[in-house]
C-alpha cells in the first residue's frame, strides 16, 4: 500500500469515528470566541456580483486563488478560495437563465470547478483537468 493510499484508508477509517464520538459530547455551550468566528464566518456569506445588466443573463467573475483566513480565534490558515472567501460566493440564477462565468485560476496547480445543481455535461463538471 503506498504512502497517499495508506493516508486516504486512514481518513476514511477514523472520520467516521470522530463524527460518532462528535454526538456523545456534552450539550454545553461552546467557546464563545469560537462562536464568534463562526457566526461572523455565517454571515459573511458572499453572493457573487452579476456584471451583466440583462435581467436574464448572470455573468460573474470567479478567482481561485490562495488566501490567509482566521480559522479560530487568532488561528490563521493558508487556504485555496474562491474570490478570498470561503465557501466561495454563493451564485444566484434563475430557472432559464444564461450564466457565464469568467474563471481565473491563480493558484499554482490546475484546478476543476464542480457545479453543484447544474446539469452539464461529465467533462464540464470538474470531472477532468487536461
Amino acid at each position: 500500500m503506498t504512502f497517499t493510499n495508506y493516508n486516504s484508508a486512514l481518513f476514511c477509517a477514523i472520520t467516521p469515528l470522530l463524527i460518532l464520538l462528535s454526538g456523545c459530547s456534552q450539550d454545553e455551550p461552546r467557546n464563545e470566541k469560537t462562536q464568534d468566528i463562526v457566526s461572523k464566518n455565517v454571515r459573511s456569506l458572499q453572493i457573487a456580483q452579476d456584471i451583466n445588466p440583462d435581467p436574464r443573463i448572470v455573468e460573474i467573475n470567479l478567482q481561485a486563488k490562495e488566501s490567509t483566513i482566521e480559522i479560530a480565534q487568532g488561528v490563521f490558515s493558508r487556504v485555496y478560495t474562491y474570490n478570498g472567501v470561503v465557501p466561495g460566493p454563493v451564485i444566484k440564477t434563475n430557472i432559464g437563465d444564461t450564466l457565464i462565468v469568467h474563471f481565473t485560476n491563480n493558484l499554482p496547480e490546475p484546478t476543476t470547478i464542480h457545479w453543484h445543481g447544474l446539469r452539464v455535461p461529465a467533462d464540464m463538471d470538474g470531472s477532468t483537468l487536461s
